[in-house]
């Protein structure tokens, strides 16, 4: 069976379900569900229902199709060509090491919390509801420091009236320190999350832990459901993304309850 050439294709779908198909038949052991195992914005259904013509092949996961298909980063210019009609130019290294630090989201943990608040209609209204939107996470000082770093890196721009707004959303590279920020923000939400249980009723909050007893392949069947509702959580922010009466975090917690650690 001769590898599939994404050049001969004009129909992105067709060049994907050819190229799994190639795969399938090709490489010992190989299948969609493994490779997607590691992936975030990739699954098993999502493949399906692309194939099946019920999704759209988006940006934001073309990196994600590329690794299940195995694909070289030319054959992946390529196919981005075909789904979007378009390709990326190349990057070109700067000879200077920029400071990154500068561009990450994360450089406070609030950063995301302030720039999705400004979507409130309470907030659109007037900017000083923004501190009382976000009272129980920060002092007025430090969501003004946000405000400026969020307005300085393009997260927030000024319209017409002089009024912020949350801007087309920016791709941001990560720096060295990114994991360590991941992390504080992460315990950081968990936090917000442990003095929700105190602070609001059970109308207002949504709190569920379960303890599961698992072994090395349930454990990636576990995690392969994570991700698919994870994509589902997406494409329902997605379809709500005009909805602005009040803030909310979302969290799904896995973690081993001891061990070898």
């Amino acid at each position: 069976m001769h590898k599939p050439d994404v050049h001969d294709y004009k129909n992105p779908v067709s060049y994907m379900r050819d190229q799994l198909e190639y795969l399938k038949k090709t490489e010992r052991g190989y299948s969609i569900r493994k490779a997607c195992l590691k992936l975030v914005r990739c699954s098993p259904s999502l493949i399906s229902n692309i194939l099946a013509g019920k999704r759209n092949i988006t940006e934001d996961r073309l990196n994600d199709l590329s690794k299940v298909m195995r694909l070289s980063a030319l054959e992946k210019e390529a196919f981005r060509g075909l789904a979007f009609g378009h390709t990326e130019k190349p990057k070109i290294a700067s000879p200077v090491r920029r400071k990154r630090s500068s561009s990450s989201l994360l450089n406070d943990w609030i950063n995301p919390f302030v720039k999705d608040a400004m979507r409130l209609s309470s907030v659109r209204e007037n900017i000083q509801n923004l501190y009382k939107e976000l009272s129980a996470l920060a002092t007025r000082k430090r969501i003004d420091r946000s405000l400026s770093f969020l307005l300085a890196n393009g997260y927030l721009v000024k319209n017409q009236n002089g009024q912020l707004e949350e801007a087309t959303p920016v791709n941001v590279l990560g720096d060295e320190e990114m994991d360590r920020k991941i992390r504080h923000f992460h315990k950081q939400t968990l936090e917000l999350a442990k003095r929700g249980i105190e602070t609001f009723e059970l109308e207002e909050r949504l709190a569920q832990a379960m303890i599961l007893r698992l072994n090395p392949e349930s454990h990636e069947q576990l995690k392969q459901k994570i991700h698919e509702f994870s994509l589902e959580l997406q494409a329902f922010s997605e379809a709500h993304a005009a909805d602005d009466q009040r803030l909310y975090q979302l969290i799904l917690h896995l973690t081993p309850t001891g061990g070898d650690k």
